[in-house]
């Protein structure tokens, strides 16, 4: 028996399989992107989120179109953030991770499926998420292996042609001297593009590995509340007790010593910037 077939067999044997079984909860929701949906239509989305998935559920969830998984992922906070992300890549993300949701078969009516895990499985989730995803093939799982191949099919023609030019330039006898890219030039059009169209959109700001919390800017509003604007490498970060604790010292430095809300979306600018999130007190 190949090992495929034996996870499923036991998959279904442990009813985590099928999806259609008591333990996983299901709705629906229907969302195209930005030129076919309005922003209501985005908010409505999120609002069937909230309705369905309760703040702090955690577990595994899949997305599928019709009779295609599309997506399986886990999480041991907060499924509903993690499915609000995705609803962002179809709408409102622009970086090269949301291509896959912007994809026509992959937007629209989609059915969500999520099973709230016990505390005694919450360690044991991306083991689930893991045997699910051989079992089941998820469609993002095969367009991530083409990309991959397809980079590496790149990488391998651009070394074979470096070594053509260097065997050409060695029997030509030719010294080649290197160029230093002086500040603020750019690798290549596609850097250049790429770093402008940032730019326009936001001026994010370039991560740093070292620190966790960057304290951004900080503004104060016209109802008296005092906005504290986070960065961090990881979006996850932001989600924690930890970055809370950090917004709330930036905030009682500046006499503000109730917290009252924080931003429900994490905004994120692409894998070379910090990702953000706003915090807001009051006196």
């Amino acid at each position: 028996m190949l090992v495929r077939e034996i996870i499923e067999k036991w998959l279904y044997q442990s009813e985590i399989l099928p999806i259609t079984n008591p333990n996983w909860t299901k709705f629906h929701l229907c969302l195209f992107t930005k030129d076919k949906s309005s922003e209501q239509d985005y908010k409505d989305v999120k609002k069937t989120i909230r309705k369905y998935v309760p703040k702090g559920t955690s577990g595994v969830y899949i997305i599928a179109k019709d009779d295609k998984i599309l997506y399986i992922g886990e999480s041991d906070k907060n499924i509903h953030t993690r499915l609000r992300r995705h609803i962002d890549k179809i709408y409102i993300r622009t970086d090269s991770r949301s291509d896959f949701f912007k994809l026509e078969g992959h937007q629209g009516n989609l059915t969500i499926y999520y099973w709230s895990l016990p505390p005694e499985l919450i360690g044991k989730r991306k083991v689930i998420e893991d045997l699910l995803t051989n079992v089941l093939e998820p469609e993002y799982k095969k367009w991530d292996l083409i990309n991959k191949m397809n980079d590496l099919e790149n990488t391998l023609i651009e070394i074979n042609e470096g070594n053509h030019y260097k065997e050409d330039i060695h029997s030509a006898n030719t010294s080649v001297s290197t160029i230093e890219l002086e500040d603020n030039d750019f690798y290549d059009e596609f850097d250049k593009d790429d770093m402008l169209d940032r730019l326009g959109q936001h001026t994010p700001v370039s991560r740093k590995y070292w620190e966790k919390y960057v304290e951004l800017n900080i503004s104060y509003e016209t109802d008296g509340t005092l906005t504290v604007n986070l960065g961090a490498d990881d979006p996850y970060d932001l989600e924690s007790d930890k970055a809370l604790e950090f917004a709330t010292n930036v905030a009682n430095r500046k006499g503000y010593s109730s917290f009252y809300k924080v931003e429900d979306d994490i905004r994120l600018y692409g894998q070379n910037c910090l990702t953000e999130r706003m915090f807001i007190f009051k006196k």
